[in-house]
């Protein structure tokens, strides 16, 4: 049995390698770690591995963020009402909490709108924008939306309502909308360009140049609020929109997990709570608590959610993780209904398996968990994958892309056959006529063709090192813990053994346990919903793994979490 992704195994950089280590005094395979992580110097070294709040940018490094934060005080100061507009996903949820919570705190509390998934869809439209008019609001100030919002912001305009877009998708190919002010990383002349944000990464920004420009104009209650506070939003917010978690991320997501797992806020520890958790990692936050703020926006209204985020009440906050917690199971079930539909449709499809692309629609699937369905579509099959709801004569959808293809990209090359459409390179949201499905999945296939290459459709397994059963050892799984937190652009270490023997194999509900090395020697390897392999493993094996602590009834063991296996 061959492995099931292709292995591609960093090369030593053995000079480099060997001053970090006597400078810093590390394990080598951690050295090994950094250094794929393009760390090459000390000075690097120590800024990752004790990263310090003091080193994120400061926020007027963003264009358009003194006339963003003259407007917004200009509005709360003379008392116009202000409007928070967020999305309807994790990011936007504590993005939007994030931004309504530092306002009251300074002493000018603002509304918030999340738009209806399944009525309004995602970002900004022009019955909002009416709505928000009707209602007073003076300035409205996007968080995770408004890039592309031009019609709607030309509505606002007009309207005498002033626009603050922050938002971290790409800028579409008409330009800049013509807001009042955008905060934008990818903007070409904006000078934070070099990070990455997440929505509520911006948001934070934003609030932190809001703090500066009310403390300027005398307002004691932004001079002493202390910015940390909100970094456990900004944890989850950007762990849950998968940006890298490298630079300005890293720092803020590594302190605002501390910020969860020692003094949360009651929405957050409603949140832990009923997803049975205790000492949070970035995992947790990505596979348990972040689909619980999700599944309201997917299935009913993502407002719930915010109001959890924002109460100081315990008992409303518990409720409000109760209600999202049954929501997440519904969900869950609504998911793999799809995922085993959808999985049925693909493989009937003759000789699918020469296809570059997924493209598929029901009526029945449900608008707001195709993108989710989207995700274990490629995780199963390994395409870029778009899955579509069909509602009439129109049908919305949501994609995800492999490594080697750029989804937002491929997306503008067949823009005339889309009503509407936006995302980044991983991930995108459409909006097309059901005529144009057909010819839409053939011109996506086309610029698949041209793009992918096909060894790229058979998903890559990153090896930081090769090592030896010695190497395997408790302070190795201690000083991994040093370059976490873990995530998109830090992913865990792995690691890999070579034609190491089988001692004992076990198959106790969907998974695989192992027990490899030699008698004296050995370490229990867990292959977490792969009992399939139990047959096809022989007596020596091939292993990717992660060296884990597994800890159960007061007993602590090293455990090697299976990456991918073979003969």
């Amino acid at each position: 049995m061959a492995p099931l992704r292709r292995w591609v195994v960093a090369e030593p950089a053995h000079e480099i390698e060997a001053e970090l280590i006597s400078a810093l005094k590390l394990h080598p395979l951690i050295v090994r770690c950094l250094v794929n992580r393009n760390i090459f110097s000390v000075s690097d070294a120590v800024r990752f591995l004790k990263p310090k709040l003091s080193q994120i940018p400061q926020p007027n490094k963003f264009r358009d963020m003194d006339i963003a934060c003259s407007l917004i005080a200009d509005s709360v100061l003379s008392g116009q009402p202000a409007v928070v507009y967020g999305d309807f996903d994790a990011d936007g949820i504590t993005a939007s909490a994030l931004l309504a919570d530092f306002f009251a705190r300074v002493g000018f509390p603002i509304s918030f709108y999340i738009p209806d998934r399944m009525e309004e869809g995602y970002g900004l439209n022009i019955e909002a924008i009416r709505y928000l008019h009707s209602t007073g609001a003076k300035i409205i100030i996007t968080v995770d939306c408004g890039i592309a919002g031009h019609e709607a912001i030309a509505e606002a305009m007009k309207l005498g309502i002033k626009v603050v877009v922050t938002d971290h998708h790409k800028v579409p190919t008409e330009g800049l909308p013509p807001a009042d002010a955008v905060l934008s990383p990818l903007r070409d002349d904006c000078g934070f360009c070099e990070e990455v944000l997440a929505g509520v990464g911006i948001a934070f920004f934003l609030a932190a140049g809001m703090k500066k420009e009310l403390t300027a104009r005398g307002v004691k209650a932004a001079r002493d609020l202390d910015m940390k506070r909100f970094l456990d939003l900004v944890a989850v917010g950007t762990i849950a929109d998968l940006v890298p978690l490298t630079g300005a991320n890293r720092i803020l997501v590594k302190y605002g997990l501390d910020l969860i797992n020692q003094n949360p806020r009651p929405g957050i520890l409603a949140l832990k709570q009923s997803s049975k958790l205790g000492d949070v990692r970035c995992s947790d936050v990505a596979f348990r608590m972040a689909p619980r703020l999700n599944a309201t926006g997917r299935l009913s209204s993502a407002r719930q959610a915010v109001k959890l985020l924002l109460t100081e009440d315990a008992q409303v906050a518990s409720d409000i993780a109760d209600q999202l917690n049954a929501e997440n199971t519904k969900r869950q079930q609504i998911e793999e209904q799809i995922f085993e539909q959808a999985s049925r449709l693909y493989e009937s499809i003759p000789n699918h398996e020469a296809l570059f692309t997924i493209v598929l629609a029901d009526a029945a699937w449900h608008p707001g968990v195709v993108g989710i369905v989207a995700s274990k579509m490629v995780e199963a099959y390994y395409r870029p994958t778009i899955l579509l709801s069909l509602e009439g004569d129109e049908a919305r959808g949501s994609g995800r892309s492999i490594n080697d293809f750029d989804l937002f990209e491929s997306l503008t090359k067949v823009e005339p056959l889309l009503i509407k459409y936006g995302g980044h390179k991983a991930a995108a949201g459409i909006r097309i006529a059901t005529k144009n499905i057909k010819k839409f999945a053939l011109e996506w296939e086309r610029i698949a063709r041209q793009t992918i290459l096909p060894e790229s459709l058979v998903p890559i397994q990153r090896i930081d090192a090769e090592c030896t059963l010695a190497q395997i050892t408790p302070d190795l799984a201690d000083a991994i813990d040093q370059i976490a937190p873990f995530g998109m652009g830090n992913p865990s270490p792995v690691f890999a053994l070579r034609q190491v023997p089988v001692v004992h194999k076990q198959v106790f509900k969907n998974h695989l346990k192992l027990r490899i090395g030699r008698i004296g020697e050995a370490f229990t390897a867990m292959a977490y919903g792969q009992a399939d392999l139990a047959g096809k493993i022989g007596s020596m094996v091939d292993i990717a793994f992660v060296p884990s602590w597994n800890d159960y009834m007061g007993l602590r063991e090293l455990l090697l979490v299976v990456r991918d296996i073979g003969n």
